[in-house]
């Protein structure tokens, strides 16, 4: 309950702070001597971080390893470098100023490459299976959040329109609880696909 109200802060109160007001972003550019621009960066940033570690948190209960955590961490806040590359660019300035969302914001694009990374797993150790679901975990919490404010973007198919913040946040709390639940039931469950797959291919 303690790191689900934590997460509810971060979504609620931190997003305020980092989007609605400019009195956090004024004082730290005061103190800090940091452009507005980038101390709203760093600050989204960390937030899509600082989501994706407790998220994990919540799904490894209370199997809980700190590295994986770091990890679920650092890839969610890897996923905004593509504005540097789509930008072919290493300036803030131009790295927030680009005409359409880049690639790794492309929700589609990250679930086949997640499909991909999972069959590749099943493959070759089932039992390592949640790094799959990891990185699952690292991207989907940054794209939900994201979401709050552009809507979901499945590239030329389909966009959502923006989440109202009930649904934003409702999924970032509920989707990792659902998660554990299902793993907790289902312990062995991606060795039974595993073996199941084995069985057809051998019939």
């Amino acid at each position: 309950i303690f790191v689900e109200a934590i997460l509810a802060f971060n979504c609620i109160v931190g997003d305020y702070y980092i989007f609605d007001s400019d009195s956090l972003i004024s004082l730290i550019n005061k103190y800090c001597g940091l452009s507005q621009r980038l101390v709203r960066a760093l600050l989204d940033n960390g937030s899509h971080a600082f989501i994706g570690f407790l998220s994990w948190f919540l799904i490894s209960y209370p199997n809980l390893s700190f590295k994986e955590m770091v990890l679920c961490a650092f890839l969610s806040s890897l996923i905004d470098l593509d504005h540097f590359i789509s930008a072919k660019s290493t300036k803030l300035i131009d790295a927030i100023s680009l005409n359409q969302r880049p690639f790794l914001h492309n929700s589609l694009t990250l679930l086949l490459v997640n499909l991909a990374i999972s069959g590749l797993f099943l493959y070759i150790d089932p039992n390592q299976q949640k790094f799959s679901l990891l990185i699952f975990i690292a991207w989907f919490s940054h794209h939900i959040r994201d979401a709050n404010r552009r809507g979901m973007w499945f590239g030329k198919i389909y966009t959502t329109k923006p989440l109202n913040d009930s649904i934003y946040i409702g999924i970032i709390l509920i989707f990792p609880l659902i998660i554990r639940l299902f793993l907790s039931n289902n312990s062995n469950v991606f060795q039974k696909i595993f073996n199941f797959f084995n069985i057809v291919s051998s019939n």
